[in-house]
């Protein structure tokens, strides 16, 4: 097993990563000469047997640490992390801060969430000042007081370095990192933390400031890195909203989409699923002379219309044998759990909440959660059941093997009038001729 963590640690290294690892007094230190410590963005324990040390991340690829995660917890039997729960939580951030347009109170309001779900005994939030050289901290949360006004330098700091790299840093016992030294006194207690996090959030694409964590609780490992991640996007999105003062078309798409990546590791361990689902749908959309507008809501549908699975056990969705009814049921709350998570984001069209809400429903009646029959569904929520159920049939899933594209096809006919709109069913086959 350690072998496989090391050979997957080096394909990382091979695709955007610079992992230093220690596990079992195994570790690639001699390949470290050339690295420059100060540099260090994420210290990882999961306890004295693996300790991970991260250079550089490869943005497009994060979630493969998922994966990494998973492989670490095995190996030490200490159990996995209910990443559903995170994932969970971290999308509630997105749903509970108040957008409001005092700067001050969305503050407040962003490092009182967050440290509420990872437990942080102390917060702060900091902007790069107009000449950019340095942070200025403008709420702090059981910080002493006194540092209010505290100017931090961007140079030669973990804090200016996230800023720089636009990437969170997490660092355990952070006094031993270089870049800690320069701050020190910033935390009345900075010597006895365990970890220390940036959370860099950005204006219209550029740098605007950083969020500060600290907790004496625990060390980091890669499932919070990730979620810092995530948590980096939503700030933006919220600041950004704060800042203009307007309504957003596509508040936190991207982070709903990087939650979809995560679930997709979870689950299917790729994307290929909703990239298939937006490419049939998208085409069936042009075949029926489908506004810009609506296709533009579609294609923002393919890549959420499962969020609700965030909410569901791994244990169920991955689950090989069949399913109980009690599991059964559980699978279907996913469509009610996805628009609870969805219904109270302004931003997001009712049009796209009602596809989210209605795309298991079925020609016949027969789909839930309401038993809606024929053009009682909406239509595009029709389309995305119709895609979803076809590129679902062609992918391999824990309980079967995939089937060929012609079968998919003739069981798709067989059901058309049934479960599925015989219009979208033709369509659907002209488009895969």
């Amino acid at each position: 097993m350690i072998n496989r963590i090391i050979d997957y640690i080096k394909e990382l290294n091979k695709n955007g990563y610079t992992i230093i690892y220690e596990i079992d007094n195994i570790n690639n230190y001699q390949s470290a000469f050339e690295i420059h410590f100060e540099k260090c963005i994420a210290s990882l324990s999961y306890s004295e047997k693996v300790k991970l040390k991260f250079f550089s991340v490869n943005k497009d690829k994060l979630q493969y640490i998922l994966v990494l995660d998973k492989m670490i917890r095995d190996y030490l039997k200490i159990g996995d992390i209910a990443l559903e729960d995170i994932l969970f939580q971290v999308m509630k951030v997105t749903t509970s801060i108040s957008v409001n347009s005092d700067i001050y109170e969305t503050s407040s309001s962003i490092l009182e969430h967050i440290s509420k779900i990872f437990s942080f005994s102390s917060s702060s939030i900091l902007f790069l000042n107009e000449d950019e050289k340095n942070l200025e901290t403008r709420y702090i949360n059981n910080l002493n007081a006194e540092n209010n006004e505290t100017g931090i330098p961007i140079k030669d700091t973990l804090v200016g370095e996230s800023i720089l790299i636009n990437l969170p840093i997490c660092v355990n016992d952070p006094s031993l990192h270089p870049g800690y030294v320069s701050i020190e006194g910033f935390d009345p207690d900075s010597k006895n933390i365990m970890n220390f996090s940036c959370i860099p959030f950005t204006f219209e694409n550029k740098p605007f400031g950083t969020l500060v964590f600290i907790s004496p609780k625990r060390y980091f490992d890669l499932i919070d890195y990730y979620s810092f991640f995530l948590i980096s996007q939503i700030v933006s999105s919220v600041m950004e909203v704060t800042i203009k003062e307007e309504k957003i078309k596509s508040m936190l798409m991207s982070t709903l989409n990087a939650l979809l990546k995560a679930q997709n590791v979870r689950v299917k361990n790729d994307y290929v699923h909703e990239n298939k689902v937006q490419e049939l749908a998208l085409k069936i959309a042009e075949k029926e002379k489908v506004s810009s507008e609506d296709k533009w809501i579609l294609r923002m549908a393919t890549y959420i219309y499962d969020i609700g699975e965030i909410g569901i056990p791994n244990s169920i969705l991955s689950k090989k044998e069949v399913l109980t009814d009690e599991e059964k049921k559980i699978i279907r709350s996913h469509v009610e759990l996805g628009y609870q998570l969805v219904k109270n984001i302004p931003s997001l069209p009712d049009k796209l909440k009602t596809i989210i809400y209605q795309h298991h429903e079925r020609w016949n009646g027969e789909g839930y959660p309401k038993g809606l029959k024929g053009d009682e569904i909406d239509f595009f929520a029709q389309i995305i059941g119709l895609c979803d159920s076809y590129v679902a049939m062609t992918q391999e899933r824990p309980y079967r093997s995939a089937l060929p594209k012609e079968k998919t096809l003739e069981i798709i006919r067989n059901y058309s009038g049934i479960f599925f709109n015989p219009l979208l069913v033709k369509t659907l086959c002209e488009v895969l001729e």
